[in-house]
């Protein structure tokens, strides 16, 4: 399925930011108070509520199985999608602010595209915000949003729209009881390529050498477990 980028307000008639009575989106409003508002089945402005319609929107469903919780709270709740740390289009960023879980803070944006530097078009909308979406760029230095906001990673869409590898491959050698920032590139990578569910956690256990095997079996490379340069040359060359 090909991916339709948003970058405007959708019709007042969609039904992905309805609630229930008349269209999918099981969240609540967004602050009408201070905000703006289409009528009582809007669930507009509201950050949870956009990304879970956009989620909807984005995968032609009508019903999903993303958490319904504050937004910090996402990536704890998630038990139905594929995660990770390096954002993919149709995916969902995850911010938390201040203790998780504690004060209701955080923010949530949609990944519309990402261009050849990394950059990340997001879409997004607020609890007191004035209009009911809008969009901006985040670099991917270190996908930061704004002062007080800490990146947690991303929920990823079960079809996968990208047609490369957006992320950071890794550039040195690495094997069985590596640790660091270079293995969780691998892992991330690992997790696009080969739909595993590594835990990016930057160590290169027994889970992640299997999954290399994997990788180097599927596409014709020395089943060593070792990801060395023919594996990253491969990983280069990779499109879905």
């Amino acid at each position: 399925m090909k991916f339709k980028k948003r970058t405007t307000n959708p019709s007042n008639e969609n039904k992905c930011y309805l609630r229930p009575n008349q269209g999918y989106n099981k969240y609540r409003q967004g602050n009408v108070k201070s905000g703006v508002n289409h009528g009582k089945y809007d669930v507009l402005p509201n950050c949870t509520s956009w990304c879970y319609g956009r989620y909807l929107e984005s995968q032609n469903w009508t019903s999903c199985k993303l958490p319904i919780v504050n937004a910090e709270e996402w990536l704890q709740k998630n038990t139905t999608y594929p995660e990770g740390f390096t954002p993919r289009v149709g995916s969902v960023m995850v911010y938390s602010k201040g203790k998780i879980g504690k004060d209701g803070a955080g923010h949530v944006v949609f990944v519309e595209d990402i261009d050849k530097k990394g950059n990340v078009l997001v879409s997004e909308s607020g609890w007191n915000a004035k209009k009911r979406m809008w969009t901006q760029t985040i670099k991917p230095t270190s996908y930061k949003y704004k002062s007080g906001y800490k990146y947690e990673g991303c929920i990823y869409p079960k079809e996968n729209f990208e047609i490369g590898y957006y992320g950071t491959l890794p550039t040195e050698n690495l094997k069985y009881g590596s640790k660091g920032k270079q293995v969780k590139y691998l892992q991330d990578f690992l997790n696009w390529c080969m739909g595993s569910y590594l835990t990016i956690d930057g160590h290169y256990g027994p889970a992640t050498r299997d999954v290399v095997k994997k990788y180097q079996k599927q596409y014709g490379l020395e089943v060593d477990g070792k990801f060395g340069p023919a594996c990253r040359k491969k990983a280069k060359t990779i499109k879905f």
